[in-house]
């Protein structure tokens, strides 16, 4: 998974949207992966393998901080990291 932000506070962007996606797949995570109510009795917890599974940027997590780009306009697109379409060596 790649987030990106080209927003003015790019990381709180970044971070705040990372977490709603959380918050969205933890609160369908289906019967199997429930474990018992937590100890407030007002949550189920939810077993740790699965969330690492299956919600997007839980377990290990690397953030990355790169200027923006100076060859050209300040889009989305020119947002690092850059992904390569292809391995294929060019000429």
């Amino acid at each position: 998974n790649c987030e990106k932000s080209i927003d003015k506070d790019p990381i709180k962007d970044v971070f705040e949207r990372v977490l709603q996606q959380g918050a969205d797949k933890l609160s369908r995570a289906p019967p199997e992966a429930l474990l018992s109510s937590s100890a407030d009795g007002k949550q189920p917890e939810v077993d740790p393998m699965w969330v690492k599974e299956n919600v997007p940027f839980a377990g290990e997590l690397f953030l990355a901080h790169v200027r923006y780009g100076t060859d050209s306009d300040n889009s989305i697109d020119r947002c690092h990291p850059v992904l390569r379409e292809s391995n294929w060596m060019t000429k």
